[in-house]
């Protein structure tokens, strides 16, 4: 079995009103307090796995607290901020509605506290380690027997639902620790400060690990269903059983990048080159186990697209932006209605080929410049033989397409017909379209394939400009025939 590395990024929890273990036992509180949102993200190559937790707290209880096991006794250390929020900007579903992608992200602030040091107590527990990170006081717990951690837990004013120390005792057995961290707000209470709510500084932990796993059994405890979501990086597309794909593509084909996250993917994931995004809802009666993460089957990209339009493209639409093939404007909007440009459809063939061809050292047209938006995927199209320019040399890239030029890119991209199938004679497919017309042969050959249509008076209009909805339509279809 091939070795492969990879990190689960971002775990972003929508927490029911009681005490909820997902990634970690959340303890219920004795005072109102409104349920945490908590991100994890966690890298693992060669063994070691590096861990960045964040969580976000709002209410009027002094002390809000939760455990998480982990494999072996980590390394805690202060986080980075941003990190979070830029890879949830990267990973929005898209929603389209009225021809408007939207997305969704946020933020909050973090507020800091002095705390004291835990002391060891119960027989057969021992701290490990005890560190203070911001508002958060982090104590590394092991013991022999989960009563004995039940204990002390209890003993230091934690609130430990039912049936806790049988779960503690499958993790102690397999020799897991137990990061035990505490918010505490009282001085801020006391100071008249409250409800105090805010984003807990990041922890980064560093542990041994055989395998790529998530700790998801000491969630059962919460007792109520979990909506998980699972941000995954590594080699290549990852997969967990029982959870839906929400996003997946390579780094460097998509337009996020931001100072913070580039910065701590260099540092702490070596530039690993896939993302990918997962999520499902968990009852207490699925979590009988902890997650493993796998390599998935393919590494095809796909973003989840919400469409809320009645539009007649609307399910090419969804298809193409699910794989990263079509792209909104700046403003948001997707112009199905627009005539698309020569290089808009250039690039979305490109991507939808994932061309990968060399790049010639000089630009492949003359009028198409290096820093050219388009360029890498106007030269590779040349590269592979699916463009050609004019005579001059030059592409014209913000030139309309027309609906034969469009028709022609599209046929080079499939298997060249048999002599026996041939598609320049009778009957026509479209009264406009004579065996005398320069792409006469391609076009008979696409309608063939069932990959153009023409309109409802039967004519298919070579010359006029192709819109970016015909573009996602016919791109959808040739997805069906390619190999």
């Amino acid at each position: 079995m091939s070795k492969w590395i990879g990190a689960v990024i971002a775990l972003a929890l929508l927490l029911a009103p009681t005490a909820v273990w997902a990634d970690g036992g959340f303890f219920p509180p004795q005072h109102p307090m409104e349920e945490p949102d908590q991100m994890a993200l966690l890298s693992w190559q060669d063994g070691q796995e590096t861990m960045l937790l964040q969580v976000s707290f709002a209410g009027q209880d002094p002390d809000f607290a939760w455990l998480v096991p982990l494999p072996a006794e980590p390394k805690v250390e202060e986080g980075p901020f941003g990190v979070f929020s830029d890879l949830q900007a990267l990973t929005a579903r898209l929603e389209l509605r009225d021809e408007i992608w939207l997305s969704r992200d946020s933020g909050l602030e973090e507020k800091g506290v002095q705390l004291s040091a835990p002391t060891e107590a119960g027989t057969g527990v021992s701290v490990l380690q005890w560190k203070q990170v911001g508002l958060l006081e982090t104590t590394v717990l092991t013991a022999r027997k989960g009563w004995e951690l039940e204990f002390w837990l209890t003993d230091h004013g934690y609130t430990v639902p039912p049936g806790a120390a049988t779960l503690f005792d499958g993790y102690l057995q397999k020799g897991w620790v137990f990061l035990a961290m505490r918010v505490n707000v009282r001085p801020l209470l006391m100071e008249g400060v409250g409800p105090v709510e805010g984003l807990v500084q990041p922890l980064l932990l560093h542990f041994s690990s055989p395998e790529w796993v998530y700790p998801l059994r000491i969630s059962a405890l919460n007792g109520s269903p979990s909506q998980i979501t699972l941000y995954l990086a590594g080699e290549h597309k990852a997969m967990v059983d029982g959870f839906g794909l929400d996003w997946a593509n390579t780094l460097d084909t998509t337009d996020g990048g931001t100072p913070s996250l580039v910065s701590f993917w260099r540092m702490h994931l070596a530039f690993l080159p896939y993302l990918t995004r997962l999520s499902a809802t968990m009852f207490p009666e699925q979590m009988i186990a902890d997650l493993v993460i796998r390599q998935a089957p393919s590494d095809e990209p796909f973003r989840r697209v919400v469409t809320h339009t009645s539009h007649w493209s609307a399910l090419y639409l969804e298809a193409m932006a699910s794989r990263f093939v079509l792209r909104a404007y700046p403003d948001g909007a997707v112009y199905p209605d627009r005539s698309c440009w020569r290089a808009e459809g250039t690039a979305m063939l490109g991507r939808l080929l994932q061309l990968s061809w060399a790049l010639p050292a000089e630009p492949a047209f003359t009028d198409v410049a290096p820093g050219y938006w388009a360029a890498e995927e106007i030269s590779q199209a040349k590269a592979a033989g699916v463009v050609e320019g004019y005579p001059s040399g030059e592409f014209a890239p913000e030139e309309a397409l027309t609906r034969a030029e469009w028709v022609t890119m599209l046929m080079r991209t499939l298997p060249t017909p048999t002599e026996s199938e041939t598609y320049d004679r009778s009957p026509l497919y479209f009264p406009d379209v004579n065996p005398g017309y320069w792409a006469f042969a391609v076009v008979q050959k696409a309608a063939s394939a069932g990959i153009v249509r023409g309109y409802p008076d039967g004519s298919f209009r070579p010359d006029g400009q192709i819109t970016r909805a015909e573009v996602a339509a016919t791109l959808s279809r040739v997805l069906l025939q390619m190999p």
